[in-house]
């Protein structure tokens, strides 16, 4: 028995009761290509979820830090929710986005009194987008009051950009939306 799809419409499985019937044949043959699509998609898929489960068992024993959410499926159902406000992010929003942060400087500025981890917690309903560009996640939100003023246009917005990672994670955010 040949392994390759004839040329000169015969039957290469020796199946057909008429070798020149060419609906048998090409019924053969489309069997013959059927089965070979479905032993790579099985070999595939059991490649994938090996490496897939490999890549875990590497992260829980510490020796990948990160994005395995990412690198294992592409998405990150983590990212809906209640978001985790960590110190270090708070601070690097007041810095940059407050009027009263040192790193303010040609950013967009939330207003004077405004609640930081009220916004956040305001913005928890709104359901994440993958960024353009790297890892991260962003919503943006309508707060339906002006909140601060957004640099690219200079006028007061009602708009903030909520930036999380794939483990919904506070990054930044800022009033306005983001340049496109």
């Amino acid at each position: 028995m040949r392994n390759s799809i004839p040329v000169n419409t015969t039957d290469p499985f020796g199946l057909c009761t008429d070798p020149k019937d060419p609906d048998c044949v090409g019924e053969q043959v489309r069997n013959y290509v059927n089965d070979k699509i479905n032993q790579a998609v099985s070999f595939l898929g059991d490649l994938g979820n090996s490496l897939k489960n490999k890549l875990k068992s590497l992260a829980g024993q510490g020796a990948i830090q990160g994005g395995l959410a990412l690198a294992t499926d592409g998405l990150a159902p983590e990212a809906e929710g209640a978001i985790t406000i960590g110190e270090e992010a708070l601070e690097q929003v007041v810095e940059r986005h407050t009027v009263e942060g040192a790193l303010n400087a040609g950013k967009s500025i939330f207003n004077e009194g405004e609640e930081i981890t009220g916004l956040v917690r305001g913005g928890e309903s709104v359901s994440p987008t993958r960024q353009s560009f790297g890892r991260n996640f962003q919503r943006i939100v309508n707060a339906g009051r002006d909140i601060g003023v957004d640099r690219s246009t200079g006028n007061p917005t009602s708009f903030y950009t909520i930036i999380t990672n794939a483990k919904n994670g506070l990054v930044t955010m800022f009033p306005g939306v983001p340049n496109p």
